[in-house]
């Protein structure tokens, strides 16, 4: 299973529709006010989202974010989104999750560079990629940003709720490489993995039943199916025995009851299958 930031780290440019997705950086410095700026970050990272969906890969989200900022590398855009989106933070859990994805950008950086000097790193200089690998995840900025997606999640921002969610399984897979693989070494870890799987299933059916855009109700439906058939990820599918000893939620027939809910509601509603 490929690392969640290390897949973000190397895509490449997404296309959609033939057109680059990005900021518009001039109008971003531009002498426009800060709610029209903090309207666009926010209508592109709809865009974003929408692509990741288009695309049927969710981590496609977060790689916009990383190839917009140059891995970390661009500084002056960096700190022009924080300083926009940290006017709207407080109050406004998608400006969190936003903000939660630019530090985890920031945190690459380093460790961008070490891989693209080593690409076979993890092969010829296992040490050296362990100590990059764990600056990725466990810098200053990365925390920040966990902690963003944890207090946006928390608001039923089911999206933050996801991101931490391959936070916390990117802490799990490191405590792997350093356990020659064998990842029952590090339960305390498998623990919080199984807590924010379920912690995402939870807000998923906050939001299937709260969202008022009815149009994403297939959305929400159809990953509370999937968490309930296999998980996020597919950790408990390749380890079975540990899905009950770390409280993995999994339930074929209530699996099967939501994605009946999914497909009926696109019925009725007429809205193109997802």
């Amino acid at each position: 299973m490929r690392s969640f930031l290390i897949t973000c780290l190397l895509c490449i440019a997404s296309i959609v529709n033939g057109e680059e997705l990005d900021f518009d950086w001039e109008f971003l410095n531009s002498n426009a006010s800060i709610q029209e700026k903090y309207d666009h970050i926010i209508t592109m990272d709809y865009h974003f989202s929408q692509a990741a969906l288009n695309s049927k890969n969710l981590l496609d989200y977060a790689s916009y974010y990383f190839r917009s900022l140059d891995h970390g590398k661009n500084t002056q855009k960096i700190s022009l989104l924080k300083s926009i989106l940290a006017k709207f933070s407080e109050a406004d859990p998608v400006a969190k999750t936003v903000l939660g994805t630019i530090y985890h950008a920031e945190s690459s950086k380093i460790y961008t560079e070490f891989i693209k000097e080593n690409p076979n790193a993890i092969n010829d200089d296992r040490l050296t990629y362990l100590e990059k690998y764990h600056t990725l995840i466990y810098s200053d900025s990365a925390e920040k940003g966990n902690k963003l997606y944890q207090e946006a999640c928390e608001s039923h921002e089911v999206r933050a709720c996801m991101w931490h969610y391959f936070s916390v399984l990117e802490y799990l897979k490191f405590c792997g490489h350093i356990n020659d693989g064998n990842i029952f070494n590090c339960g305390p870890l498998i623990l919080k993995v199984a807590g924010a799987e379920n912690k995402v299933l939870s807000e998923a059916i906050f939001n299937y039943e709260n969202d008022d855009d009815l149009s994403l109700k297939p959305n929400y439906a159809y990953m509370i199916f999937g968490i309930y058939r296999h998980g996020i990820s597919p950790l408990s599918e390749n380890y079975p025995e540990i899905q009950k000893q770390f409280g993995f939620t999994r339930d074929a027939k209530k699996a099967e009851l939501w994605k009946k809910r999914a497909e009926k509601y696109i019925k009725q509603h007429n809205l193109e299958d997802i």
